[in-house]
């Protein structure tokens, strides 16, 4: 199997392995949490996009980030039609507000918690980039 192939499978297998971790549905079935999409692969680095679907009221919601066995180290909000807030690592902890640009690093974010008052905007979304680094064990 030439190497390009052998990336591409990998990937492919990444993507269903954390498909799984996040309980998406198959077609034909209900939506699953929020989207997470590997959209970048240097190295062991790694970025993700977190959509949130703001015109659901959501009330620390967890991101389900330590299911995927990667370990975040910075974050950066793309995308805020609607007003929210997140919480990094417990729901206990201090809540930021989400603005375009926000920018944090330099923390380890093993969770994301998210909340928000349903949006009358249609189709009001949410976007966080998280990055981080491979933890998972490569298996045999």
């Amino acid at each position: 199997m030439p190497e390009e192939e052998k990336i591409l499978t990998l990937i492919y297998e990444e993507l269903k392995r954390v498909r799984a971790a996040l309980g998406g549905a198959e077609p034909g079935q209900p939506p699953g949490p929020p989207r997470i999409q590997i959209v970048e692969h240097v190295a062991d680095r790694f970025s993700y996009i977190l959509e949130i679907d703001l015109t659901v009221e959501h009330a620390d919601t967890p991101a389900r980030l330590n299911n995927l066995g990667f370990e975040f180290d910075a974050l950066l909000v793309e995308r805020v039609d609607s007003d929210f807030t997140f919480k990094l690592n417990s729901q206990g902890g201090g809540s930021h507000h989400a603005y375009q640009g926000l920018a944090i690093s330099g923390v380890k974010i093993t969770e994301l918690y998210y909340s928000n008052s349903a949006s009358a905007v249609p189709k009001a979304t949410g976007k966080i980039a998280l990055f981080g680094r491979t933890s998972v064990a490569t298996q045999d």
